[in-house]
């Protein structure tokens, strides 16, 4: 690795941050130590850190809302004097070197770490909006409108934010393009992160990929199972597959 970057992953809820966020940690980027448990809509992980999740969770709800009733911008601003001790504190607690987090709600107050960050630069994740919508509706059951809604609210803060701080380098990833050709949007972003990833450790990184999304493909067989155990082995069928052909 040629420099040192905090690595940040913007994008609404189920708009493919999980799957990039995999993508990073099977490079051997260090992506968090107290990792957000698997669920059914999400079985390979979240690669998301309860820290960071329970920190963001504090700041939206100082400023009046949550992760599906956002707060304003203004209002998640004025946090900075309150919240600046624990951010600095979470930063510092990272290793030394590059890391990389993924939390969706940093989409909207990642203002208030920027500050503190080292080499930010940002990976977006994108992908059409009906579809994050019906998937936000399979996992959460929340209403089709609230989440058009949501994602309208999340795309334009993490516009705005790529807007006001130009000098902070980004890159798109489209969960479309990753699920039709997962190794060319691999090597995009290694070379975005300007990273020397040895085989071994790309070719993880790409068999993650692939049942991830053979799962997704499944997804509403496995969300309307009618137990844990029976969408855990629909997984495994899954997984076994994938690998049975590989």
């Amino acid at each position: 690795m040629s420099e040192n970057q905090n690595i940040i992953i913007l994008g609404m809820h189920r708009s493919g941050t999980s799957l990039v966020a995999g993508i990073l940690f099977r490079f051997g980027i260090f992506m968090g130590k107290n990792f957000l448990g698997i669920h059914a809509s999400n079985p390979f992980g979240h690669f998301e850190d309860q820290n960071v999740i329970d920190l963001n969770d504090q700041i939206l709800a100082a400023a009046g809302g949550s992760w599906k009733d956002p707060p304003g911008s203004e209002a998640i601003l004025n946090q900075a004097d309150k919240f600046r001790k624990e951010i600095i504190s979470l930063i510092a607690a990272m290793p030394s070197g590059t890391w990389g987090w993924k939390d969706p709600r940093l989409s909207i107050t990642i203002e208030l770490f920027l500050p503190y960050l080292h080499n930010p630069v940002f990976i977006v994740c994108q992908r059409e909006p009906l579809l994050i919508v019906d998937s936000l509706y399979r996992r959460s059951q929340i209403d089709r409108k609230q989440g058009l809604r949501l994602t309208d609210i999340y795309q334009k803060r993490i516009e705005y934010v790529l807007e006001k701080y130009p000098d902070h380098r980004r890159m798109f990833v489209s969960h479309k393009e990753i699920c039709s050709d997962p190794g060319a949007v691999i090597r995009q972003i290694i070379t975005f992160l300007r990273l020397e990833i040895p085989p071994k450790k790309y070719r993880a990184a790409r068999r993650f990929v692939m049942p991830k999304f053979r799962v997704h493909i499944a997804g509403e067989i496995i969300q309307k199972s009618v137990s844990t155990k029976a969408a855990l082995l629909n997984i495994l069928k899954i997984i076994k597959s994938v690998f049975s052909q590989t």
